[in-house]
């Protein structure tokens, strides 16, 4: 069984913070599928969401 370290912890906290979240529930997104003109999925969650929905101003 591994062992993670604190400094491994904190770099995965950077990293994970460097993605939008979910409007739906919070989970870092890293894909998003477009699956028609009004709907996609955002992954890893599988919310469904609206195109563009993670777009930053």
């Amino acid at each position: 069984m591994p062992v993670e370290t604190s400094e491994e912890r904190e770099v995965g906290d950077a990293d994970a913070s460097s993605f939008p979240r979910c409007v739906s529930c919070g989970t870092p997104v890293t894909i998003v599928t477009v699956t028609d003109p009004l709907e996609a999925v955002a992954s890893p969650c599988g919310c469904r969401i609206a195109p563009g929905a993670l777009e930053s101003d």
